[in-house]
């Protein structure tokens, strides 16, 4: 079942790269010419970038382009962002992929948003090393709640798999997505699907339990009917 439903992914289109010119161009003329009559909401951005940059490792282009999803006018806030992951081991480059893919956790609490994450994933005997690695790939899980969402769906898909560290990425890499997960695992359930299969699936073909519950439900009747998807 997991291998006709694994067929319907899609796959995403191609980045526009006129983009990148045009963002390195305003780039270039913010910074040669200092004199220009900026607004407070151009210097604010102007210093933005200029901390992107310096601070968290980010190209003239990604800068520009992550300014427009955070903003600050001094380096406090940011400054005990970027401390926290250094402080836990987290390198440069893992720094600057996290930052560029979202920079507005620069905005946010480290006691509240960041130390609780990292706190439950050194409770379950994670190594730093893998701690690291796994935000950096993933730092989208870092604006997931962790009591609503990725304790509960630990939990549950731990005891499915049998294994922390299964899990573990299972969750990581699929965090866009943890509100499918137990719909269609109950669906599956519904359908007497064994657990055993039902584990071997989310191994093996992971994204097909990551549909909408009304799509996934349609496509296992579908293959009970003998139907293609």
């Amino acid at each position: 079942m997991f291998y006709f439903l694994s067929k319907s992914f899609l796959h995403g289109s191609r980045p526009i790269k006129i983009q990148a010119f045009k963002s390195h161009n305003l780039f270039y003329i913010l910074r040669t010419n200092p004199s220009l009559p900026f607004s407070t909401t151009s210097k604010q951005q102007s210093f933005t970038v200029s901390y992107l940059i310096k601070t968290c490792g980010l190209s003239p282009e990604s800068a520009l382009s992550a300014s427009k999803h955070v903003s600050f006018e001094t380096p406090n806030q940011p400054d005990s962002v970027i401390a926290f992951f250094k402080t836990h081991g987290f390198s440069k480059p893992q720094i600057a992929a996290i930052i560029g893919k979202m920079p507005r956790l620069l905005s946010c609490k480290v006691e509240k948003t960041l130390l609780p994450k990292i706190t439950f994933l050194n409770s379950k005997c994670i190594p730093s090393t893998d701690i690291t690695k796994l935000f950096a790939r993933y730092p989208y899980i870092l604006a997931t709640s962790l009591e609503k969402k990725i304790i509960p769906s630990f939990n549950f898909i731990s005891n499915l798999l049998q294994s922390d560290s299964h899990a573990l990425h299972f969750l990581f890499s699929q965090s866009c997505s943890l509100s499918y997960i137990l719909p269609n695992i109950i669906i599956l359930r519904q359908n007497g699907v064994p657990e055993l299969n039902i584990a071997k699936g989310l191994l093996w073909f992971p994204t097909t339990v990551l549909k909408r519950p009304e799509v996934f439900e349609e496509n296992v009747e579908k293959i009970h009917l003998g139907e293609k998807i």
